[in-house]
């Protein structure tokens, strides 16, 4: 319409006063459907100035700061601002808040691009660049962003043309600054493309002519390409390294970026397989299975000094001569953790321990933090709880002392999971796994970010939280991991995600299933069950908790329970572990009593010693109390009932001071159903009423349903009045020995 107007082929008629066209001029008239063109037509007809700014503009991007365009002007001895004022005045631009100016619309300014010859437009971008970057690192305080914008406008001049091979190199050492100013900032992904600029900008012999710069521009890049899980990038870059640099520790660095990528992509055995070449090449011993004598002994006695150190002791460590290598030997044994997780778990505690002997005798590096950690792991596994935790909390201190900030996601990833769940309610330990999550993307650690997320969003399920926050979170986990091809940790958050979707009620099949999720069923048969001992675990401790607290179908349970594997595996204790073998002992018990099979009632009574020594040996009341009272409840219902109602009444009151609101739904029910077989109706109602409450409130629909028929069937339609449980859990105290049978028959 605008172009018809300025035409006169539209226009206003006054007398009388109408609009009027000229129809068969108009169907002449040849007008773009393309926007593009129309903008063009329109922009030829504006002033010298207005199209000379608007072009400028155009190369510089959508939006740019005023101040860019004063420095160009005082080079192009010409007044930008002015004629950007006057492209705003009509409608090309916007004033925007902070110094800044934008194109009104994309397609303006790629009209207002589309004014120059492709011979202007790289013109334009060298001379730019080349006045930026001379004002840039003129000026004492940087300016990121001038600098990004010149180094990318230099780039966008097509700098791989230029015939001078000074300049080319100039050129390319700004790229590689650019690209470790963008790795300060965390943005790994802009970071990559100007090392590949730079990289594209380097003379064909540059091994030979420029080694330093070809060095430190490939090894920046594989670290880069490591951050980003690029394993094409990587498998490029660490090639170009391996071929040609001649230091034993540049190539080592670069193995070991192959190494991560093989992790991350789930190709166990070759990272297990590299680890130990690169650990061999580096003279390091192979590392031990737990039950090796000497290594006992070397354990013990490293605890022994670490127990004889003050906190400050170890927070003000000498700082390591040898940072270099120090910093890849222990990055790697702490990949090489991960590995034998899940390969063979027996392994972990002399990488453990290697990993704090390096920090003892060489002194702090940034990765020294991570070492504490590791090493408090293995305490927990000998039960040296209070020395495990008192580490735990140094490792995190310990990044700000050790100038290990940017691996604080990592160290927050081994305590939160690993460590202070002995002793912190698994709420608080969700907590630091999301203060991990946290600074991860902070720094831009992605791997350990997303690590964090999913041990947060698996902490958060099983202290309780609302069943839909705990989908949501999980299905946010899953997709970012599938995003980045996180495959090794992608299977288990889905398995949180189906979990919690199958609770609240979720049919699959039904919902969108968002980025195509594995089922269920995939999940249960998908071939790492077998190939991955810790994902096996993960996925059997997540069966037994389906199978009590939803379907009640038994007809599927292993051949071989969890307890027993992860004793002879002798894998590191965490919460979704010991949680699985409660559950485990739910369904034990549940089944002994069924079936009268003393098999069954052996795992039980298997399953709640395991219990009660971590309820003994952890002092932490909050996370194993109410556990080991449903467990023993339910064992003393089997050889003696009289004295089991004390222990589900404690069960149901631990469960609710310490705000597990689906165990207190666990430990109602089964005193609901204990009360029943007794004979005691009004109990037992009120006690289901209370499960189902308490399973409502979890978010549990599909278990709330369940049992609900439950209930329906047993009651049939009498008019019961339920009473509220604090009447019946009240009195009840924490003692292990039960309210004697006169007494309770007194009452």
């Amino acid at each position: 319409l605008e172009v018809l107007r300025e035409q006169k082929l539209i226009y206003i008629q006054l007398r009388p006063l109408r609009w009027m066209w000229d129809i068969d001029s108009i169907v002449d008239l040849e007008v773009s459907d393309d926007v593009v063109q129309l903008l063009l037509m329109q922009m030829e007809r504006l002033p010298a100035g207005v199209r000379y700014g608007l072009k400028v503009a155009s190369c510089l991007g959508s939006s740019t700061k005023y101040s860019v365009f004063d420095i160009l002007s005082k080079e192009l001895n010409v007044n930008l601002r002015g004629m950007l004022i006057d492209a705003v005045t009509k409608g090309y631009m916007i004033d925007c808040a902070g110094g800044r100016i934008q194109f009104s619309h994309d397609k303006v300014k790629e009209a207002a691009y589309e004014m120059m010859t492709v011979e202007d437009k790289i013109e334009n971008h060298m001379n730019f660049g080349l006045i930026l970057c001379s004002s840039v690192l003129e000026n004492q305080t940087p300016d990121n962003e001038t600098f990004f914008l010149a180094v990318n406008q230099l780039n966008s001049g097509d700098g791989c043309s230029l015939s001078d091979p000074s300049k080319r190199l100039m050129f390319a050492t700004l790229n590689l600054k650019a690209g470790r100013r963008a790795i300060d900032l965390c943005d790994y992904n802009s970071a990559l493309k100007l090392l590949e600029s730079g990289m594209s900008l380097l003379p064909d012999d540059h091994w030979k002519s420029e080694y330093n710069l070809s060095l430190q521009m490939y090894r920046v890049a594989v670290d880069t390409a490591c951050t980003l899980n690029n394993a094409a990038a990587v498998t490029k870059f660490s090639q170009e390294i391996l071929t040609n640099v001649e230091a034993p520790l540049e190539k080592l660095h670069a193995l070991f970026c192959v190494m991560k990528c093989l992790r991350t992509a789930s190709k166990i055995q070759e990272s297990q397989q590299l680890s130990y070449s690169i650990l061999q090449q580096l003279g390091e011993s192979l590392p031990r299975e737990r039950g090796d004598s000497d290594l006992l002994a070397e354990i013990d006695s490293m605890r022994t000094k670490v127990l004889n150190m003050p906190d400050e002791s170890i927070i003000n460590m000498k700082e390591s001569t040898r940072k270099e290598k120090d910093m890849l030997l222990l990055g790697l044994y702490s990949n090489l953790i991960v590995v034998m997780n899940d390969q063979n778990p027996k392994r972990m505690d002399d990488i453990c321990l290697r990993m704090m002997e390096i920090t003892v005798v060489n002194g702090l590096c940034a990765l020294s933090p991570l070492s504490v950690a590791l090493f408090a792991l293995v305490l927990v596994s000998t039960g040296d709880i209070e020395l495990a935790y008192r580490l735990g909390r140094l490792a995190l201190r310990l990044t700000e002392k050790a100038n290990g900030q940017r691996f604080l996601s990592e160290v927050a990833f081994f305590v939160g999971g690993c460590v202070s769940w002995v002793s912190e309610p698994l709420q608080s330990v969700a907590e630091t796994n999301l203060l991990g999550y946290t600074n991860g993307q902070q720094v831009g650690d992605v791997l350990s970010a997303l690590s964090n997320y999913q041990f947060y969003s698996l902490a958060i399920y099983l202290s309780g939280k609302n069943l839909k926050f705990c989908r949501d979170t999980s299905r946010k986990v899953s997709e970012s991991l599938m995003q980045r091809h996180y495959l090794f940790l992608y299977k288990q958050a889905v398995v949180v995600y189906r979990q919690t979707a199958a609770f609240i009620g979720d049919v699959e099949g039904e919902e969108e299933r968002p980025g195509n999720f594995p089922s269920w069923d995939d999940l249960m048969t998908h071939p790492e069950r077998s190939a991955n001992i810790d994902f096996s675990f993960y996925i059997q401790a997540h069966l037994y908790m389906r199978i009590f607290i939803l379907t009640r179908d038994f007809t599927n349970l292993p051949n071989e329970g969890l307890l027993v594997r992860l004793t002879r595996k002798q894998t590191p204790m965490r919460p979704i572990l010991w949680v699985g073998v409660f559950f485990e002992g739910l369904v034990s018990f549940h089944l002994a009593r069924l079936l009268d099979d003393s098999d069954y009632y052996q795992q039980g009574e298997a399953a709640l010693a395991f219990i009660s020594k971590w309820r003994n040996s952890c002092n932490n009341k909050c996370n194993f109390e109410n556990k080991y009272m449903v467990l023993e409840a339910m064992r003393l219902d089997l050889k003696d009932p009289d004295q089991a109602e004390d222990f589900y009444l404690k069960a149901v009151k631990s469960s609710k001071e310490n705000r597990f609101v689906h165990e207190e739904g666990i430990a109602s029910e089964l005193s609901g159903d204990f009360y029943h077989r007794r004979g005691n109706i009004a109990k037992s109602y009120s006690f289901y009423r209370n499960a189902m409450e308490c399973y409502g409130t979890w978010g549990a629909n599909a278990v709330t349903q369940r049992l609900k028929e439950d209930v329906l069937e047993k009651f049939d339609s009498r008019q019961i009045i339920a009473q509220p449980i604090e009447k019946y859990i009240s009195a009840v105290g924490y003692g292990e020995e039960p309210i004697s049978t006169t007494r309770k028959r007194a009452e």
